[in-house]
């Protein structure tokens, strides 16, 4: 999940032969951090990037660096040509011209390998850049409509649904342990309490799923007949995965505290509870994003799409 959004981006939005030449014979592993937080100077037939970024997910694994910019021209941030916007893009560069540092000490997410990394005067051809709203793909599918954001609501909706089930299964697994069960689990099975717990936790664990899927179901729809998802459609996605979310945080919780030793000692349990941690610090999960969402449920954004993690005019794009 931490390099699907780089490399489907990669591949819809990049001039075509550009990125036949990046997936020329296999499918190359592309990571690194979207926003645009660097800076890319236009130069004849590209750009000289320049900066810093942090949270690289997946980067000690990849081939190329997909990363954010926004782009300057006579020594000043420039409009995207016929926009209001920004032009801030998505540069996809060789590993080999970045530098990488070794600092992904955390809890939890530890495969990820999402290290800082800096970028210096590189300069980088045109074809191997988008826009970061791009949503029209060049290759590829309806799926691709989504555009990055969807991409990554999708994905993320995902991995925070698999790690839940997963806390689930391992502490039901604890319950059926007839020896070495944790404290708080001494009867096997558990006693009363927990069976409350436990009973609402699936319960609402299946019905984050519900919503998430009932609203994927429903962009689905929308991409197959060959339409762009509205506002509301991002909306509602985003929304899912947020609820997934906190759902998942409450399981684990529920699996922390009735695990007991087996929370703490190197185990399944104890991995995703971290993980799920981590993830949910994810700024996608923000209530900045949230009160984006309650902006659209409750019609006070008419006429706004979604960039990044705010609503703007339609005519910024």
């Amino acid at each position: 999940m931490a390099t699907q959004v780089s490399i489907a981006s990669c591949g819809a939005y990049l001039a075509p032969a550009a990125a036949k030449e990046i997936f020329r014979g296999h499918i190359p592993l592309i990571a690194g951090q979207g926003a645009p937080v660097g800076r890319a100077d236009a130069d004849s037939g590209g750009y000289r990037l320049n900066g810093n970024w942090s949270y690289g997910s997946g980067l000690l694994h990849s081939e190329w660096v997909h990363t954010g910019a926004v782009v300057h021209e006579n020594d000043a941030a420039r409009n995207y040509p016929g926009s209001l916007s920004a032009d801030t893009r998505i540069f996809i560069v060789p590993i080999e011209h970045v530098e990488l540092r070794n600092n992904w000490d955390v809890m939890g997410l530890r495969a990820t390998g999402s290290v800082e990394y800096s970028i210096r005067d590189l300069f980088v051809p045109e074809d191997y850049t988008h826009r970061i709203s791009a949503n029209t793909p060049r290759s590829g599918g309806d799926l691709y409509r989504l555009g990055i954001v969807g991409l990554a609501a999708l994905g993320h909706t995902g991995f925070t649904l698999g790690i839940a089930r997963r806390l689930l299964d391992e502490i039901a697994h604890l319950a059926q342990t007839p020896t070495g069960r944790p404290a708080a689990l001494s009867q096997q099975g558990g006693g009363e309490g927990f069976h409350s717990q436990y009973a609402r936790a699936e319960a609402q664990l299946r019905a984050a799923r519900a919503f998430a899927f009932d609203v994927w179901d429903n962009i689905q729809g929308t991409l197959a007949g060959g339409y762009d998802p509205e506002t509301r459609q991002i909306t509602l996605a985003r929304l899912a995965f947020i609820n997934a979310t906190s759902v998942a945080t409450m399981i684990g919780n529920i699996a922390f505290d009735f695990g007991g030793g087996a929370a703490v000692r190197s185990s399944a349990l104890q991995r995703a509870f971290r993980d799920q941690r981590v993830g949910a610090q994810h700024f996608t999960a923000s209530d900045v994003i949230v009160r984006e969402c309650a902006k659209d449920l409750l019609g006070l954004a008419p006429e706004k799409v979604w960039s990044g993690p705010k609503l703007i005019d339609a005519n910024l794009r």
